[in-house]
């Protein structure tokens, strides 16, 4: 009779894979990184017993279950099957084997527990190490969110497929495996999805093939933070939303989060103006982008944001 692999055996499995991303140069796809580290790893008859309905050996499906801890533990960072190590993965495997799995497991207890200490409230996460506008697009999209209680995909949320209300965007946020930067990328991404689909209309088919970025509808006007009724994409609501300061949102941001995500997106859509030998629509972009900021974003948010958005523009 099969019987489950014990617990201590997977988080050496675990730690001989971030070794072999490791030797790989930081990073692989995970059906590469499986193949080679296969080989090293001694396993059982049992272990390599194939399941009927998945085609896929014992050994494989429990690492693809138990890696999402080497995500929630900062170990790696995962997106459209590439699996790269991070500083604080590449620190863990320098570790003895049992060091290594009870540091992967207290940073596991650590981010499914509120830390208290941090003036965010949200649980600690490392930012997608050299995140990428594609790479940040697709973990938004593709790696689930605990969300009323069980994990689901954002296209799942509601039945729009497309975004969600502005009531839940706390619960996303903090449903996230990384809240800090999921708010960071909801505020930025939607804030261009909303300059294009309000400004650039005629633009706007090509940049939805181009970027795919949630939508913030409108549940009802929030006070006088932003213009509601002059806001963004159709039936959406102001980005400050994500930073509003009557329910202290802006206690809850972290600034450096917001720039290194604004100059991924930013810059690739730039590059995307560029490319397409739009750079009149791009100049012209960059001067509404920051009326846009000046007119809809609380003060206290605006300076911040501002020095952010004006250090990426481009020529």
């Amino acid at each position: 009779m099969a019987t489950r692999i014990p617990r201590e055996r997977i988080g050496k499995i675990l730690k001989a894979i971030l070794i072999e991303i490791n030797n790989a140069g930081g990073e692989d796809y995970h059906k590469d990184i499986l193949s080679a580290v296969e080989p090293k790893l001694n396993l059982s008859e049992d272990q390599l017993v194939v399941n009927r309905i998945t085609g896929k050996p014992k050994w494989k499906l429990s690492v693809h279950s138990y890696s999402s801890k080497c995500v929630k533990a900062g170990f790696i960072t995962k997106f459209r099957g590439l699996w790269k190590l991070t500083a604080l993965g590449k620190e863990a495997i320098s570790k003895s084997d049992e060091d290594f799995i009870y540091e992967l497991n207290e940073k596991c207890r650590a981010w499914v527990n509120v830390d208290s200490s941090t003036a965010e409230g949200e649980r600690s996460g490392v930012v997608m190490d050299q995140p990428s506008c594609r790479g940040l697009i697709d973990w938004f999209w593709t790696v689930p969110v605990k969300y009323d209680g069980r994990f689901r995909l954002m296209n799942t949320v509601f039945s729009e497929g497309r975004g969600f209300c502005q009531c839940a965007s706390e619960r996303v946020i903090k449903g996230s495996d990384n809240p800090r930067q999921m708010r960071g990328f909801l505020m930025i991404g939607i804030l261009i999805d909303q300059m294009m689909g309000k400004y650039f209309q005629h633009l706007y088919a090509d940049f939805e093939k181009a970027f795919r970025y949630p939508v913030l509808l409108l549940h009802s006007p929030y006070g006088n933070g932003g213009n509601v009724d002059n806001v963004g994409y159709v039936g959406g609501i102001s980005p400050n939303w994500l930073v509003y300061t009557i329910h202290s949102f802006d206690k809850k941001v972290d600034w450096e989060v917001v720039s290194v995500v604004s100059e991924a997106l930013l810059g690739d859509l730039y590059e995307w103006f560029q490319n397409n030998l739009w750079r009149d629509e791009m100049r012209n972009f960059q001067q509404k982008l920051k009326e846009e900021i000046s007119r809809e974003f609380e003060e206290v948010n605006k300076v911040k944001l501002l020095p952010i958005i004006e250090g990426i523009e481009q020529e």
